[in-house]
């Protein structure tokens, strides 16, 4: 399992309604089947989502249907 790169072109998400590792996985696995979706790390501990992704061509709102999609709710955090 390759981590997400922190830097440029990432999104990071909190995220709401976890309540274990499996939760965590769940949510990691819908994200990387977004299309062009480089990596991506989801923490349940932190309650946060990071997504490696081209800004280009992934958009914050496809990311937040898919953590939707595995029943949890998302919303996109200021990235740097």
């Amino acid at each position: 399992r390759q981590p997400a790169v922190v830097g440029k072109g990432d999104y990071c998400f909190a995220i709401k309604g976890m309540t274990c590792q499996g939760c965590a996985h769940s949510i990691e696995a819908a994200i990387k089947n977004v299309a062009e979706v480089k990596g991506a790390r989801v923490s349940y501990n932190d309650g946060e989502a990071c997504v490696a992704a081209d800004k280009n061509s992934v958009k914050p709102e496809q990311i937040i249907e898919a953590i939707s999609s595995v029943g949890y709710q998302a919303q996109a955090l200021p990235t740097s």
